[in-house]
């Protein structure tokens, strides 16, 4: 606003008697919510774990691809495979992807997909996975597809194709204890 309307507006306050501070109304404090307790796991939570190696001896085989798990194919059911802060798939690496949790029962679990929404090209050499649940595992499942994965156009020359589909039915046991050294038995001489 130019001075000479700022001046007339402050003679038109002037004349009511009204003051030019602006006020706000004060207003009523919030309650503090209480902290809410977390929430309880649904009973298909479960947990996965992958490791992947990525291709070696090839140049193409790394990439800063987007790359996703999926369950049963359902897009519903995915999860990024990233590390934060890491540079994810280079050549000749293993990457670790702990703690993907899905809410899903894993009895019903078929297959799972590596799955890539990015034109960069990324060779799965080799690819493992195992569930986890209310304290119990399943056995570490490994594929060696030692394919590429991409989903630009362009790969055709790598065969490359924009994913890669693992037939499993995961089934959950108790942790293996490590093994103790059994107590030598006494031997008896007669």
């Amino acid at each position: 606003m130019n001075a000479v309307k700022w001046v007339a507006v402050a003679l038109c306050v002037w004349a009511w008697g009204g003051s030019l501070a602006v006020s706000q109304q004060e207003k009523p404090a919030k309650p503090k919510a209480a902290k809410s307790a977390k929430k309880a796991p649904s009973p298909n939570e479960f947990r996965l774990t992958v490791v992947t190696r990525t291709g070696s001896g090839n140049r193409y085989g790394g990439a800063n691809a987007r790359i996703y798990v999926v369950i049963n194919g359902d897009n519903e059911h995915r999860r990024i495979l990233d590390n934060p802060k890491w540079d994810d798939f280079q050549v000749g690496a293993i990457d670790t992807f702990k703690n993907l949790r899905f809410d899903y029962p894993i009895d019903e679990i078929k297959s799972i997909q590596i799955k890539s929404e990015s034109d960069d090209l990324w060779k799965c050499e080799w690819i493992t996975f195992q569930f986890f649940k209310g304290g119990k595992q399943s056995k570490v499942y490994k594929f060696s597809p030692n394919r590429f994965v991409s989903a630009g156009p362009e790969k055709k020359a790598f065969h490359a194709v924009p994913f890669l589909e693992f037939k499993l039915t995961p089934k959950l046991e108790d942790p293996v204890e490590a093994a103790k050294p059994a107590a030598k038995q006494p031997t008896t001489v007669e």
